[in-house]
């Protein structure tokens, strides 16, 4: 089965920040790159995205949940990186297995870690920034503790294009609200300006978008964006985390 071309580049868009990084996925750079220069697609770019462990199992998770037979299918890369209604499907038992069998997590942290994690993945929507802040051991090539900032990066950020350096991809400023430490444990802070890159999707100011690891992502409109606030502050809110900048 050919793989939906949009959802693929919308996907790749999502995964290039954390590989380019060598956090996550295959190390392909160089080929992830052209691709989403190009804004072109084939079986080599889902043969690379399938290298994304993670990623590829929830595609998979929620594509299966919704008969939807392609995982790249846009409805189902959505779902997986700011939500849509398809995370409905999945009940909260389904996700609790999914995450700590499926991921080695018994193997990888203490047994009360474990628990803890299943009961705040049973109350959580199963989609990327939920798996970043409740397994909070980075889960790609480094078995790492997440901390403030990685988590703040790593989850999905969205925010207004507030101006765009004529001629550059590396000055895209946006207002956005980062993730900080609070008394309760994790909450969404003030507004503040911060500089993302953005080789690939012109933007303008004005325009609502998401953001990855330092890295622009996509144009979303403004259901989407208030979509992806409630989840996200649904997640932080069970999170029970405590982390300070270097640890939790």
């Amino acid at each position: 089965m050919k793989a939906d071309s949009a959802g693929l580049l919308r996907c790749a868009r999502y995964a290039f920040a954390p590989n380019h990084y060598s956090y996550c996925g295959p190390e392909r750079q160089k080929d992830l790159t052209a691709y989403l220069s190009g804004a072109v697609t084939d079986q080599g770019l889902s043969d690379i995205l399938h290298g994304f462990e993670t990623l590829i199992s929830y595609l998979r998770l929620i594509a299966g949940a919704s008969h939807i037979a392609d995982p790249f299918d846009p409805r189902v890369v959505e779902a997986y990186w700011i939500g849509n209604r398809l995370l409905n499907g999945i009940s909260p038992r389904q996700y609790t297995d999914f995450v700590t069998d499926g991921f080695g997590l018994k193997r990888k942290i203490k047994p009360d870690s474990v628990s803890r994690i299943r009961e705040r993945v049973s109350r959580a929507a199963p989609f990327h920034t939920a798996h970043v802040v409740h397994i909070f051991v980075r889960t790609g090539h480094r078995t790492l503790i997440h901390t403030a900032s990685t988590i703040d990066a790593c989850r999905i950020g969205w925010g207004e294009v507030t101006a765009v350096r004529s001629g550059s991809h590396d000055e895209i400023r946006v207002r956005t609200r980062p993730v900080i430490p609070s008394a309760a444990g994790l909450e969404l802070g003030l507004p503040v300006i911060r500089i993302f890159r953005n080789p690939f999707l012109p933007v303008r100011p004005g325009d609502l978008v998401t953001t990855h690891w330092g890295y622009v992502c996509d144009r979303i409109n403004r259901l989407q964006m208030h979509r992806l606030e409630a989840l996200t502050n649904r997640v932080l809110g069970i999170s029970g985390l405590h982390p300070g900048p270097d640890g939790l």
